[in-house]
């Protein structure tokens, strides 16, 4: 479990990642205590060669359900964070690429 610090308003949240090995899925269980996790983001890896792209690219997934109880500011946000965590992991492991 890892603990974080919202940049926009200043909020801890907690996130145990949960992977499925073997499946190239990571699911994240969420929450602003470590005993009230819920299950809320899930990443995916998919091999080039298994959508008829080059076998040395991958495809990344990211998904984030939201709740009823998150309103249109909370969710825009999530939305605009979790595009530059994308952008963060391509610059990363483009950077690792031979």
């Amino acid at each position: 479990m890892v603990r974080g610090t919202s940049l926009f308003d200043g909020a801890e949240t907690f996130v145990r990642p949960l992977p499925h090995d073997g499946h190239l899925i990571v699911d994240f269980e969420v929450g602003d205590h470590p005993t009230t996790l819920v299950r809320r983001i899930s990443a995916r890896v998919v091999p080039g060669d298994e959508i008829g792209e080059q076998a040395a690219t991958s495809l990344l997934v990211l998904t984030a359900w939201r709740v009823r109880s998150m309103d249109d500011d909370r969710w825009r946000r999530l939305v605009v964070a979790h595009d530059a965590e994308i952008l963060l992991l391509r610059q990363r492991i483009e950077a690792c690429a031979p």
